[in-house]
């Protein structure tokens, strides 16, 4: 698989889901499962259904919490497309000032520079999402 960057087309590993809060596997709450279902995306704790998130929504909150990347990331990290021109990346990076590499998504799209955030922050908006439209 390939993903375009400006004039640039780079290989990139496909993934089917993202583990939004890989860091807290071992904790008491269930890390939270983002999947493509259609034009939306399932969001998934200990195997029970969240509910649905479009992928507008998914962009909006990207844009919401993102910021613009101080270093290059590595374009072989796993990704999905979100939509023509639109993808999102799963990458692990260690700041200088942590102990183990976290999870940040980085969304990019045609004719912007990529944005990044942790997986937490996007993990814990997807959630009250799903809550607010469950009640």
């Amino acid at each position: 698989d390939e993903f375009t960057l400006g004039k640039f087309t780079l290989p990139c590993k496909k993934i089917l889901a993202v583990e939004l809060e890989p860091e807290i596997a071992s904790s008491l709450k269930p890390p939270l499962l983002l999947e493509p279902r259609g034009e939306n995306f399932s969001l998934t704790a200990g195997g029970s259904s969240l509910g649905l998130v479009s992928t507008t929504a998914l962009i909006t909150v990207m844009r919401r919490y993102a910021r613009p990347l101080d270093t290059a990331f590595d374009t072989k990290s796993e990704s999905m497309q979100l939509a023509p021109g639109t993808t999102l990346f799963a990458w692990y990076y260690r700041a200088p000032v942590d102990l183990e590499d976290k999870l940040y998504l980085v969304l990019v799209e045609a004719e912007s520079p990529p944005i990044a955030v942790l997986s937490r922050q996007v993990a814990n908006a997807l959630r009250f999402l799903c809550n607010a439209n469950n009640s």
